[in-house]
This record gives structure tokens, sequence and C-alpha cells, in this order.
């Protein structure tokens, strides 16, 4: 349903003639997207296909099939500033979230830290990642998860869904 530039609706996207994911789309504004301007809120359903295409093993498809997990991204823009909201969700509740505000600045100098790594440099990049701790990042992840008052079927699920993409 279309109010002028503002779409509220659902929209699924085929992969193979196969329904890959489905997009619902709320009160979405797109009125000033040229100038870089959203606002609404996007909630994407992965489909079973998608899951067999990253490769998810068998206890990841019984998680997904469990929890039937999804994103959720909530945008509010204008032209100096974004809050971006970006929600994992299983069975449409919040199992984790990030948000992003932004505020538009005066350019000012930036000194890159030494410890970065440029993305756009593969080698450095794989180096990178393969000089991370998995198992540390997992058990602050779940530690934290436990503190919020996670459930322990969800940090299961999650932990599992780790392990099916790091193995």
């Amino acid at each position: 349903q279309e109010k002028g530039d503002v779409i509220t609706g659902e929209y699924e996207i085929f992969y193979d003639d196969v329904n890959f994911c489905t997009v619902k789309l709320e009160e979405f504004d797109v009125s000033n997207v040229k100038e870089g301007i959203v606002n609404g809120t996007a909630k994407i359903e992965p489909q079973k296909v998608f899951w067999e295409e990253i490769g998810a093993d068998e206890m990841a498809s019984s998680l997904i099939k469990l929890y039937d997990p999804s994103i959720e991204i909530k945008v509010n823009t204008s032209k100096n500033s974004a809050d971006i909201n970006v929600n994992i969700l299983g069975k449409d509740e919040v199992v984790l979230g990030i948000s992003c505000t932004t505020q538009m600045v005066d350019n000012k100098e930036i000194d890159t830290p030494s410890n970065t790594v440029d993305i756009s440099d593969e080698e450095a990049l794989n180096e990178w990642l393969s000089s991370l701790d998995i198992n540390k990042i997992k058990n602050k992840l779940k530690t934290n998860l436990e503190n919020a008052g996670v459930s322990s079927e969800i940090i299961g699920a999650i932990e599992g869904f780790i392990e099916s993409v790091t193995d």
C-alpha cells in the first residue's frame, strides 16, 4: 500500500523461482531518498531456501524452525542526523539489538588508530579474522545475554548458530 512516497506492504524476493525471503515495510518514507533520507521500518524474514543456501546444518535448521528468526531495521533520518536500530528477532521477540545515532558535524581531521584493518586489503583482513578468539567472543556474548535476562533456549540457539557459521 502506497500513500505518496510512504510504503507499507509485504514483498517477496525470489531466487530460482523460490521465495528466498519476505520483506515487510511499515510506514517506509522514501520521499527524500535521493538526499539519503529514509524513515520507517523494514522486517526481513528469511525463508527455508535462504538457510539452505547459506549452508545451515541440521542443528541450526532445527533452531531456525523453532525460533523463526528475522531482522528488523528501524530508520529515522534527517539531513543532519540518523537513528538506526537493527534487531535480530526470534518469534518476534528481540534477541539482539544494535542502535546507532549519528549527527553531522563540521569536517575535522580524523586520526586513524594504528590497530585498524583496511578491509579492502584481503590479506590483512584474513589475517585479522584468523586472529579473533571466537570462544572469547562467544563467552562474552553469552554472559551479556544472561545478564540481560535472555532465556537459555534463545542463548542456546544463538550459540548453535554461531558454531554453525564459524566451523
